[in-house]
Order: C-alpha cells, then sequence, then structure tokens
C-alpha cells in the first residue's frame, strides 16, 4: 500500500500506518523485527527502510 505507487490509500492512511510501523520498530523485540524484516523481498525492504528513515 505504501510503495505501490497507486492511490490505494489516502494521505492521511499512510501517514498513520508509517506512524504505527515507527513505533513496532521502537517496541517490538529485534528478533521479531528481524523475522519480519527477512520475510520481505529485497526492493520491499529498501522500499520501507526508504519510508521509515525519511
Amino acid at each position: 500500500v505504501l510503495c505501490a505507487g497507486k492511490d490505494l490509500a489516502t494521505e492521511q492512511t499512510a501517514s498513520r500506518m508509517i506512524n504505527l510501523l515507527r513505533q513496532l520498530q521502537q517496541t517490538l523485540p529485534p528478533s521479531a523485527l528481524a523475522s519480519t524484516w527477512s520475510s520481505l523481498q529485497p526492493q520491499q525492504q529498501l522500499a520501507l527502510q526508504s519510508i521509515l528513515s525519511s
């Protein structure tokens, strides 16, 4: 939804999703985060990393 390049979500919804992902990044145990991260394709990892770091 965040990286599809289409209007799949409103800007407000995308912003809320990003904020929730940032909260999860701070609160999840590192092992859970690593496991979730490893399930993504490399291009998805790069896109998500870019979104979360901006």
